[in-house]
């Protein structure tokens, strides 16, 4: 498990600082310059991630656990990309790796927009793309990243109940079920095959 986790953790970093330089790269940023800044970003990280990190087991009551009162159920770290002999699954779906283990009723949206952006837009207003785009998406991950940060402070560090529709919904349906996780991952143990999907029977004449 450890040698999974690095190795992946690693090729992912690589894969997000290659993504940054490329970026930097179409809005003509040079390349010192954004290699100067992502050193300082690791190592800023370290730090703050270090600290939060402690300060979550320390201050957190029930952290990871499925009934954790402000929903921190730790999801995605009970789940874990596994790998064969002779299948490597990053090869084909690596990319998808980051949704896992939501259903895509979470990331949708994305898709949409993706589209809508980089096809749509892109293929009849391509002046206003190549000016626009990436400071339309560097200004909606950073107003995601201040409103998570806002969200938190403001319903979650004294958890606040918010009965609406938005709320819900995520926790109900399959999503919804194993005693509060966020996703309930089915048990092939539990079908009479051992196995979830079509069954082939045999028919007599």
């Amino acid at each position: 498990m450890t040698l999974k986790a690095l190795g992946y953790n690693i090729d992912g970093q690589a894969e997000s600082f290659i993504s940054d330089q490329k970026l930097a790269h179409y809005s003509k940023i040079p390349q010192r310059a954004v290699f100067r800044g992502q050193i300082f970003g690791c190592l800023l990280q370290i730090i703050v991630t270090l600290c939060v990190i402690n300060w979550e087991i320390s201050n957190v009551k029930g952290l990871c656990t499925p009934k954790q009162e402000s929903r921190f159920s730790c999801p995605q770290e009970k789940y874990f990309p596994k790998q064969t002999k002779h299948f490597y699954p990053t090869l084909i779906i690596g990319g998808m790796l980051v949704f896992a283990p939501y259903n895509l009723s979470y990331y949708y949206p994305a898709f949409v927009l993706g589209y809508i952006f980089n096809h749509f837009i892109k293929g009849r207003y391509l002046s206003w793309w190549e000016r626009y785009n990436f400071v339309l998406s560097a200004g909606l991950n950073t107003g995601t990243a201040f409103s998570a940060v806002i969200i938190f402070f403001a319903v979650q560090y004294h958890p606040v109940v918010l009965s609406w529709w938005g709320n819900n919904v995520p926790y109900a349906g399959t999503d919804g079920q194993a005693d509060g996780y966020q996703m309930s991952l089915l048990d092939p143990a539990s079908q009479p095959d051992g196995y979830f999907g079509l069954r082939l029977h045999n028919s007599t004449g």
